[in-house]
């Protein structure tokens, strides 16, 4: 039986507050406008409200949903006990409010400030759909505010260090929603690829700095000369660095990013120009040139994006690349590594794991990387390489609503393959996880510019943020989402 609240819903809920400012300032945002979908606008009606944000100390005597810091909010430590919080990132409860039984009081807490963002996000798309009003033979998530919550925790911790995504940056249509929908995802490392950089380059770093996000920018060190290059001299190579050297500093530099990303000349499928080994050829000219970087500019992170398929055979000559430069992994086998998530062969995907041990070991204490696929990304066959600088992410409506049509039934055959192969990704998340404690940098190549959340990208987002669940488990919460519903 369902119990209505009484006084109505829109005049009974309010956000209790510590600090409007930093990411105590996205998350009450956040739960002001998905919250907020729910309660101020009555069903068929043109009636307006707002959902009021309070500070702490205000009277509580309905509905109300407190987000605040643990060591800021007396009301919040009435409920929540510290050591919860030294188990956990953030900490979600619904309790009974004391001052009308009728009445719930929403419990959103950590004790960092980018946690609890990620707290409020967790609760706005977990909850209403966990406990979601039955009424016949439906559940619908948006009563669940009209009606008695049932109490309820919930709780969540990270468990890889750097979770990311990458994608050429032109085909991002609109990089406030991207950035918004990563962070969404907790996401918290973009690397974003181009030929020429975006004018509004520093714009997007600081934008994706407000939601605790780091920017990498990917640029090339002879990846583009792919299938051109005969032999590699040492005047190539010279000018090669010269050229990434002077890309950064005119380019990169002034932009605030995190780090920068590049590729070299490893994307091929055989493993010696002219008579030289790729492996020893790329491993002498990164270490080089990283070492030109550091000597400029020694607390500078540099990812080395290195494609198995040209080296593969050659570890230990690749053990010798500067072990303050991130080796990031990809094409290392089937999928997870592979642009289609199926898994035809067990005997190819073990050895793909074994393969991914080997690199996870490969240079001990020096960070690593690993890129996933399986998600939509551009068609090499009708691609088109930026022509010049340009505004990155600020495209027509038209464009953003005629790219998301096209990708949708694409994404759907993505999707019933997740929802069959998923696991196989689940599981070398896992074991590298064991392997590494979670100091690792695991990141997919998903190159939908889209304003949505398709839901491949939430079931790697929610393996990256937490391996160590079932993936049954894992597949229905996550499916359920209201954010992956409303992309349906």
């Amino acid at each position: 039986m369902i119990h209505p609240v009484n006084p109505p819903k829109q005049t009974s809920w309010k956000i209790v507050y510590h600090k409007y400012a930093g990411f105590e300032k996205k998350a009450i945002e956040f739960l002001s406008r998905e919250v907020g979908k729910y309660l101020i606008r009555q069903e068929g009606m043109y009636t307006l409200y707002v959902l009021p944000c309070e500070k702490e100390g205000t009277p509580i005597d309905q509905n109300a949903i407190v987000v605040a810091l643990y060591q800021d909010s007396p009301t919040i430590r009435q409920y929540v006990k510290e050591e919860e919080l030294e188990r956990n990132d953030y900490v979600i409860k619904v309790v009974v409010n004391p001052q009308n039984e009728d009445c719930r009081i929403v419990l959103i807490t950590a004790k960092e400030e980018l946690n609890l963002m990620y707290g409020a996000q967790t609760f706005a798309d977990s909850y209403p759909v966990q406990r979601a009003v039955g009424h016949g033979g439906l559940k619908i998530p948006q009563w669940r505010y009209n009606y008695k919550m049932p109490e309820y925790e919930l709780t969540g911790k990270a468990k890889i260090a750097t979770r990311g995504a990458w994608s050429w940056a032109h085909p991002i249509n609109d990089y406030r929603a991207y950035i918004r929908n990563m962070a969404r995802l907790k996401i918290n490392q973009i690397t974003l690829w181009n030929d020429y950089m975006p004018l509004n380059a520093k714009e997007v770093v600081d934008y994706a700095h407000e939601y605790g996000i780091k920017v990498i920018w990917g640029y090339s060190w002879g990846w583009n000369e792919n299938g051109k290059i005969k032999e590699v001299c040492e005047e190539f190579l010279e000018k090669l660095k010269e050229t990434a050297l002077r890309s950064y500093e005119e380019h990169y530099k002034g932009t605030n990013c995190d780090g920068i990303y590049f590729q070299s000349f490893t994307e091929v499928q055989y493993d010696k120009i002219g008579d030289k080994l790729i492996a020893e050829v790329v491993t002498d000219f990164v270490n080089d040139a990283a070492a030109e970087f550091f000597k400029r500019y020694p607390d500078m992170k540099i990812q080395f994006g290195l494609h198995a398929t040209s080296v593969k055979n050659y570890l230990p000559i690749l053990a010798k690349v500067d072990k303050r430069v991130e080796i990031v992994w990809e094409d290392c086998g089937t999928f997870p590594y592979g642009y289609t998530p199926i898994v035809r062969d067990e005997k190819a995907y073990k050895d793909t794991l074994d393969f991914t041990r080997q690199i996870v070991n490969l240079r001990p204490g020096a960070p690593v990387g690993l890129i996933l696929k399986g998600f939509m990304t551009v068609n090499w066959e009708m691609f088109e390489h930026q022509k010049g600088p340009y505004i990155m992410g600020d495209n027509s409506t038209a464009i953003q609503k005629a790219d998301e049509e096209m990708r949708k039934p694409i994404w759907k055959m993505f999707e019933s393959e997740w929802l069959q192969y998923g696991n196989y990704a689940l599981d070398l998340i896992q074991e590298v996880y064991k392997m590494t404690g979670g100091n690792v940098n695991i990141t997919m190549v998903c190159e939908d510019g889209g304003c949505t959340i398709p839901l491949p990208c939430a079931l790697f987002a929610e393996m990256v943020f937490d391996p160590e669940q079932e993936y049954g488990d894992l597949l229905r919460n996550v499916s359920y989402r209201q954010a992956i519903i409303e992309n349906a």
